[in-house]
C-alpha cells in the first residue's frame, strides 16, 4: 500500500481594511488576557470536559478550513464554507465550527452561512466598520449553541439586529459608509480598484454567470497567486490612455476620464492573468488572444476568457456609455445577490460618474 502525503493549504482570506493586530474584545479586555483569567479558574474537571470537547470538534474545527476533504458534506455547503474562508472569516470561524458539530439539518447550516457570509460582505466590506464589530456576541453565540442553549432562529435574529443600523425605515440600504470610503479611493485615484470586496464581488458575479452546462474557468487560488507585474483583474479602459482609447473618450473631460477608469463597471476578472502592460491594449486587440514571438499565448481574448470576459467581448466598443450600463447591472447584481437594495438615484452616485456630486460631494443618505 502506497501512502501519499497531502499537502494542505490554508484558504487565502481577503482581509478587513482595518488592523486586525492586538484587537480587544468589546468589554476592553484583551482576549488573550481573558483566557488566562478564565483557564485560571477551571477545576479539574472542567479542564477534562473541555478537553474531550476539543477532541468532539477538532474534526468540524479542520471542515471548517479545508470542507472539499470533508466526509459526507454536500456540495452545496461546501461552496458556503468556501465562500466563507474567500471572504474572511475571521472571529466566526468558532462559531461556523459549532453550527456544524451542533446543528444536524444541512438546509439549516446553510441557512446560517449564508447569513454569515451577507453580515460579513455588508459590515466590512460594504461599511468598512471594525473587524471585531459583534465579535463578543457571537463568539458567546458559539459557546452557547455548543452548549445547547441557543436555538439557531436566535442567532439569525442576532445577525440581523447587527445589520439594522445600516437599513432606512422602508428597507433600502445607507450608503453613505460605502459612498464615502469609495470617495477616499477615488480621490487617492484607485477607486473601486482598491476596494477590499472587489476580488470577492467579481468572483462571485463570474460564478453567478455559470451554469451546467458551462465550465468553471477562474479558480480562487489563481487569484491570489499573481506573479509580479500581473494582473487578475484588469481596467478594461486602461489607466495609460492610448491614442485608440482617446477617440472613445471624446465627449469626456480628461479630468473625468480617470473616473470611468476606476470604476466598478470598467473592471473585469480575469482568467488568465497577464502582464500589465497589456492593459493598453485596444479594445479590439483585448477580444482576441495574444501571443508573443515564440507563439506562447500571452493573453486569452476576452472572447474565450472568463464568462465576465465573454460577457463584456459582446459589446462592439468600450467607451463611458458601456462602462456606465455595466457598472449599474453590476450594482444590481450585488442588490440580488446580498439582500440590499439602494435607492434609484444612488447606483450612478455610487459608481462616481456623477461629476456634480462629486463637486459638492453630498455622501450623507
Amino acid at each position: 500500500k502506497i501512502e501519499q502525503d497531502v499537502l494542505l493549504e490554508t484558504p487565502e482570506e481577503v482581509r478587513s481594511e482595518q488592523s486586525d493586530e492586538d484587537l480587544e474584545n468589546e468589554n476592553g479586555d484583551s482576549t488573550e488576557e481573558t483566557l488566562q483569567k478564565s483557564y485560571s479558574q477551571l477545576r479539574p474537571t472542567e479542564i477534562r470536559d473541555f478537553a474531550n470537547s476539543l477532541k468532539d470538534s477538532g474534526v468540524h474545527w479542520f471542515n471548517s478550513f479545508f470542507p472539499d476533504l470533508a466526509t459526507g458534506m454536500s456540495i452545496e455547503e461546501r461552496q458556503w464554507i468556501d465562500r466563507l474562508n474567500r471572504i474572511g472569516i475571521g472571529y466566526f470561524r468558532p462559531l461556523v465550527m459549532a453550527i456544524l458539530k451542533n446543528v444536524k439539518g444541512e438546509k439549516d447550516r446553510i441557512s446560517l452561512f449564508k447569513k454569515i457570509e451577507r453580515f460579513i460582505f455588508i459590515n466590512f466590506r460594504m461599511n468598512f466598520v471594525m473587524s471585531n464589530y459583534g465579535s463578543s456576541e457571537f463568539y458567546n453565540a458559539a459557546r452557547a449553541l455548543d452548549r445547547g442553549e441557543i436555538k439557531t432562529e436566535r442567532i439569525i435574529a442576532q445577525l440581523e439586529e447587527r445589520l439594522s443600523y445600516t437599513f432606512h425605515p422602508d428597507r433600502t440600504f445607507r450608503s453613505n459608509d460605502f459612498y464615502n470610503n469609495l470617495y477616499k479611493k477615488f480621490k487617492s485615484g484607485s477607486g473601486y480598484y482598491g476596494w477590499s470586496g472587489l476580488r470577492y464581488f467579481l468572483y462571485e458575479y463570474e460564478s453567478s454567470l455559470l451554469s451546467e452546462s458551462r465550465q468553471k474557468k477562474v479558480d480562487w487560488n489563481d487569484l491570489l497567486k499573481s506573479e509580479k507585474d500581473k494582473i487578475s483583474i484588469e481596467h478594461i479602459y486602461p489607466q495609460t490612455e492610448t491614442a485608440d482609447w482617446a477617440t472613445l473618450f471624446t465627449d469626456i473631460t480628461k479630468e473625468h476620464r480617470k473616473y470611468y477608469g476606476a470604476t466598478l463597471g470598467n473592471l473585469l476578472l480575469l482568467s488568465m492573468s497577464i502582464n500589465s502592460s497589456l492593459q493598453n491594449d485596444s479594445f479590439t486587440e483585448k477580444k482576441y488572444a495574444k501571443y508573443d514571438t515564440s507563439g506562447k499565448k500571452i493573453r486569452n481574448g476576452y472572447s474565450d476568457g472568463s464568462h465576465s470576459e465573454i460577457e463584456v467581448s459582446q459589446n462592439n466598443i468600450w467607451g463611458p456609455e458601456q462602462i456606465k450600463t455595466r457598472g449599474i447591472a453590476l450594482l444590481k447584481f450585488m442588490e440580488d445577490r446580498w439582500g440590499l437594495k439602494f435607492k434609484d438615484e444612488e447606483r450612478e452616485k455610487l459608481l462616481f460618474l456623477n461629476f456634480e456630486d462629486l463637486n459638492g460631494k453630498s455622501g450623507n443618505q
